[in-house]
This record gives structure tokens, sequence and C-alpha cells, in this order.
């Protein structure tokens, strides 16, 4: 039994069938782009705890400007 089936036969009190495990058709879900930021936010911190941009090249910081540009850009 997989952990999913195994959480909706839990929830249901009962072992879920096939129809149980199947999405609810009405529930379309919604992109969420938190993960996203969460994780250019991390990386951008950990560049500052190496100190990266008071040691990097020229060239480096201008291959970061490049990178973020379509972030800056929103």
């Amino acid at each position: 039994m997989s952990t999913r089936r195994l959480r909706k036969s839990l929830n249901h009190g009962r072992v879920a069938t096939a129809a149980d495990l199947e999405p609810d058709p009405a529930d379309k879900g919604q992109l969420n782009y938190i993960p996203f930021v969460n994780r250019i936010c991390c990386w951008w911190r950990r560049l500052q705890g190496e100190r990266f941009l008071t040691t990097a090249t020229k060239a480096q910081r201008e291959v970061i400007c490049r990178d973020l540009e379509p972030i800056i850009n929103i």
C-alpha cells in the first residue's frame, strides 16, 4: 500500500478505493512561486556569507547581473 493510499484510508476510516485516490476535478490548484523566490533568496544569502561580491571578478558580477535581469524586470 502506498503512503498516499494509507493516508486516504486513515482519513476515510476504511481502505481507500482507486476512486478515492483520484484528485477532485474541481480542485485545479494554483501555481505557487514562493518556493522559487525562496531558493533565489537562499542562494543570494549564501553568496553574501561567502563574501562573493567583494571577491568576484568584474566578469563574474556581470554574469550574475545578466542572469538576474529577468527577475529585476519583474
